[in-house]
């Protein structure tokens, strides 16, 4: 199996960028060795966007393919924690 393909996230993930999050996230998945997402830009998240992430983690699991976070900024952190996903970041950022 390969690498997971890498995903830069925008800085601002608002409900608008959610929808262009997520055809981004799609065509990633179709290389089909999972995401690690980079997650260092971001300075605001909307809860679609995270409705996305999650998705996409999903995604991953079902296709036990890995869903990684990687450098999660402040605000891309304190969103997750925000929304009570705390553990889930936990989760995703393990090697």
């Amino acid at each position: 199996m390969g690498k997971p393909t890498s995903f830069p996230l925008p800085a601002i993930l608002d409900p608008v960028a959610a929808a262009p999050l997520a055809d981004g996230l799609r065509a990633a998945l179709g290389a089909g060795f999972g995401l690690a997402i980079d997650a260092s830009a971001v300075e605001r998240l909307s809860t679609p966007a995270v409705q996305v992430l999650l998705a996409a983690a999903r995604s991953c699991e079902q296709a036990d393919r890995p869903f990684r976070i990687r450098r999660p900024a402040a605000a891309f952190t304190a969103a997750l924690t925000d929304l009570g996903l705390a553990g889930s970041l936990k989760d995703w950022s393990q090697p």
